[in-house]
């Protein structure tokens, strides 16, 4: 009588298989300068599904190459020079790290935005190493800007008046040091303009003032350029939850955090000895954008 074999499998539980890790090409960088509306765009795209939020990085600050630079920056040697190809793969590999580090939990599905407007500095250093990433350029009224810079520094019980900041405190109340600060201001802006000009990847320009009175059609459109659509919760509700009419009445106004959401606001709230910093010609990259009036 024939021996009957039977082929045994081990049995082995089944398993769903690992998520795909995240890649930097699901970045979204917030760029531009301070006072711009960046928290307020910042926490509204933090507000959906699978997107998360990094506040000030400070990537720009690492990769920034001073102006005028020293000698030594531009030595072959140093880590940020030669030929670009040398060291961009770093500053991509040191991004790619530092998120999957500092947010273990993000998968290939998933958005970051990394709000880093105060180091605009060095977007195109950003830009370069990461050309697949999302740019988004944040601007506003320059005049606006400094408004608000000013006032958020005018006296001790102001949100700002930081006495760890004391020196440049002191300066932003001198009015002899404004047109310093308008420049700079300025400055940043016109480099965040510049680097979204030749960002090769997704992009969009989004203007507070069109932010502030149109919010969810600029909202709209800046996911359409992004080539990203958040799946939950809706465009409408997001906005109407950060909608600055909903902020308490007692945290708003002179003083404080969120202070009056007014574009054009300058023109009233500018002190008269301020203002002669902002009688200049706009700069070229932002005169389309804020013609002298």
């Amino acid at each position: 009588m024939p021996v009957r074999t039977e082929l045994r499998r081990p049995w082995r539980k089944w398993a769903p298989p690992a998520p795909r890790p995240f890649t930097v090409d699901r970045t979204v960088w917030i760029f531009g300068c301070g006072r711009s509306g960046s928290t307020w765009l910042a926490e509204m795209l933090n507000s959906f599904d699978g997107w998360s939020m990094w506040p000030e990085p400070g990537f720009g600050h690492i990769f920034q190459r001073p102006e005028p630079a020293a000698p030594y920056v531009d030595s072959p040697c140093h880590v940020m020079g030669g030929e670009p190809e040398l060291h961009q793969p770093a500053v991509r590999a040191f991004v790619d790290t530092a998120i999957k580090t500092r947010f273990p939990h993000l998968t290939a599905s998933d958005v970051m935005v990394l709000k880093d407007q105060n180091a605009s500095g060095g977007c195109g250093e950003i830009s370069a190493a990461l050309p697949d990433s999302r740019f988004v350029a944040l601007i506003r009224d320059p005049r606006d800007v400094l408004a608000s810079i000013v006032d958020a520094l005018s006296k001790p019980t102001s949100w700002a008046a930081d006495p760890a900041l004391s020196v440049w405190i002191d300066q932003v109340r001198d009015p002899a040091y404004t047109s310093t600060l308008y420049a700079s201001i300025c400055t940043l802006l016109e480099i965040t303009l510049a680097t979204y000009e030749t960002h090769p990847g997704p992009k969009s320009l989004i203007r507070y003032e069109d932010l502030r009175t149109n919010t969810a059609p600029t909202m709209r459109r800046l996911f359409t350029e992004l080539d990203l659509l958040p799946t939950a919760p809706s465009v409408d509700e997001v906005t109407d939850r950060h909608a600055f009419e909903r902020i308490p009445v007692e945290e708003t106004g002179s003083g404080k955090f969120y202070r009056s959401a007014s574009p054009g606001g300058w023109r009233e709230t500018l002190p008269a000895d301020f203002a002669p910093a902002v009688d200049v010609p706009m700069p070229p990259l932002l005169s389309p954008h804020y013609p002298n009036d």
